[in-house]
């Protein structure tokens, strides 16, 4: 049991450091685009999620206002005026 609890730790911690070179190339990867610095500098924004965004949004400039980014990000809540409610 000892011995198959430390290969199983073994693993965790292997993975672990890959986990984190994958992050680092990543990052180093989206410090490359022009909106990176931008991204960078939203609030809650760190160098694990930045990329993650980035990779999820692609080319912003596909976005041609913010509501259209909102709306692809599925946090536009909508608004309901086409009628009267009771």
């Amino acid at each position: 049991t000892k011995h198959i609890i430390r290969q199983a730790i073994d693993q965790l911690n292997s993975t672990s450091v890959t986990v984190e070179t994958i992050r680092t190339l990543m990052n180093e990867t989206a410090s490359k685009l022009p909106e990176y610095s931008i991204v960078m500098q939203f609030k809650g924004i760190g160098p694990s999620l930045g990329p993650r965004l980035m990779a999820e949004i692609g080319d912003v400039t596909r976005f041609t206002h913010k509501g259209a980014l909102t709306a692809f990000a599925g946090v536009d809540p909508g608004v309901n005026e086409s009628g009267s409610y009771a």
